[in-house]
């Protein structure tokens, strides 16, 4: 955008020259011969994110063209690419993210990033992070529930394309089996228990009532799988 030349009506002018270049020392192209409006404002599209252009511009009226403008320089810019190599570890009530910037800022430097999290396994998200740097970790989580993440970064034109989505769920160690019993009998001791109130998040290899049988003989302990048996009864008292 410009304003219009002061020592000319704005009724005279029938337009305005555009030029653009990459290299205003030596190289000016013409982007529009005459833009057929007084209007001082144009849109100059098909460029490169990322990109240096310089521009110019000139009035124009009935009789020519006009002493042409100072010099402006500008950066087109777009979303970037999305974030890469996106890992989640899950802990205690939590999970680490961590990631790779983008291989593309399409011009507009990363201001940060925006972490999504979804329950319903990726049908929708809401945001639960905003940092600037390429980890975080999501505190206050509930062990044994599966968590969605995803990724976005953030430049001056908006939030990019998600990368893919991660999932994890938090856990922790086990409470203690309950009701623990030993019964003890000839040579050996059966054990039982059933399974702990919580798993901690993660599948116990506990059952709801577990129980072992534990033989001891002359003080050592001997695999439940090869408990010995008496050859003969034993005699009467």
């Amino acid at each position: 955008s410009w304003t219009a030349p002061s020592n000319v009506l704005a009724d005279l002018i029938v337009g305005y020259r555009i030029e653009q270049s990459t290299n205003p020392v030596t190289n000016w192209t013409t982007v529009v011969a005459n833009t057929g409006s007084n209007l001082t404002s144009y849109t100059v599209a098909g460029l490169t994110n990322g990109s240096s252009y310089s521009f110019r511009v000139a009035a124009l009226i009935s009789s020519g063209a006009g002493a042409t403008s100072n010099v402006v320089t500008a950066t087109p810019f777009g979303l970037p690419s999305a974030p890469r190599g996106f890992t989640v570890t899950a802990g205690d009530g939590s999970a680490s993210l961590t990631w790779i910037a983008p291989a593309s800022t399409n011009g507009s430097a990363i201001t940060g990033y925006l972490v999504e999290v979804s329950l319903d396994g990726g049908a929708s998200f809401t945001t639960i992070a905003t940092p600037t740097g390429s980890s975080t970790t999501i505190d206050n989580l509930s062990n044994g529930t599966a968590y969605a993440f995803r990724v976005s970064a953030v430049n001056a034109a908006g939030v990019g394309l998600a990368g893919s989505t991660v999932s994890t769920t938090p856990y922790t160690a086990p409470s203690a089996p309950n009701s623990p019993s030993a019964v003890g009998g000839t040579n050996e001791v059966t054990l039982s228990w059933s399974a702990p109130d919580s798993t901690g998040g993660t599948r116990s290899s506990a059952t709801a009532s577990s129980a072992v049988r534990t033989a001891v003989r002359r003080g050592r302990q001997l695999s439940p799988t090869r408990v010995p048996r008496p050859r003969h009864s034993p005699s009467a008292i």
